[in-house]
């Protein structure tokens, strides 16, 4: 090889050298958590936003969505655990005090989840109260909606039947997902309270039919000359039949 040949060679040769890049020994930085990808055959996935506990251990949260994860395992939905969803959305914008509303479109965009849950928990010795709250990421709403208690039961009761609650409002939300919450009418009656003024008014017919024949034994014994029994019935009569005209018209009252 000539002289300018090798020369241009070696000057070739040290510009590659240069430009090379370099290989950093540094651990690459971690990619952000993946989306949940449902299996083969679910359509849907229903992610559990928040469960606040109070009164209750925190294990009592784990335990409420294994009971959701077991029930919808064989329908179309797939579970997000609360976990899974905390893990992607730590880098997003979303903020904990989301749980309706349009800030869910963003739990939407990072997690694909179409609808979240969000429940609350309470308990007191052996009674145990429970709030679970169905709502639709893509417009924020509230599809659904159950809340219930036991006066006497174990906490894994409870939590079964809220799981069980919540399964019946994922499906029903899957039967119509535009289902709004159900709202008493403004003359619904409750049906203890119809039974309390019923009996209210037996007692105080009871009552008055009491009074009048009070009323009577004491006219007879004050014709017979029986004064002293006379009084003793007619403030019998007087007394059952305030008690009992009382009793009648409060029945109407609430």
């Amino acid at each position: 090889m000539s002289r300018p040949a090798a020369v241009a060679s070696a000057v070739i040769a040290a510009a590659m050298m240069t430009g090379a890049p370099t290989v950093s020994a540094e651990t690459p930085a971690p990619k952000p958590a993946a989306k949940p990808a449902p299996p083969a055959g679910h359509r849907k996935i229903v992610g559990v936003l928040e469960v606040r506990v109070d009164g209750v251990s925190s294990t009592a949260a784990e335990k409420f969505e294994v009971g959701i994860e077991d029930g919808l395992s064989s329908t179309e939905y797939w579970v997000a655990t609360r976990k899974r969803m905390r893990e992607i959305l730590a880098g997003s914008s979303w903020s904990e005090g989301c749980v309706f509303g349009p800030c869910l479109a963003e739990v939407k965009r990072q997690t694909n989840a179409d609808l979240i849950v969000d429940a609350y928990f309470e308990g007191t010795g052996s009674s145990y109260r429970f709030v679970v709250t169905l709502v639709e990421t893509t417009t924020g709403s509230v599809v659904a909606q159950v809340a219930d208690h036991c006066d006497v039961c174990t906490l894994t009761e409870a939590l079964d039947t809220a799981a069980l609650d919540t399964i019946g409002l994922v499906n029903g939300a899957n039967d119509a997902p535009t289902r709004a919450l159900p709202r008493p009418s403004k003359g619904a009656a409750d049906p203890g309270l119809n039974r309390g003024k019923r009996a209210s008014r037996r007692a105080g017919l009871l009552l008055i039919g009491g009074a009048v024949i009070a009323g009577g034994t004491a006219a007879y014994f004050f014709r017979t000359e029986k004064r002293d029994l006379g009084y003793a019935g007619a403030g019998a009569a007087l007394g059952m039949g305030i008690g009992g005209i009382a009793a009648f018209a409060l029945s109407f009252r609430f």
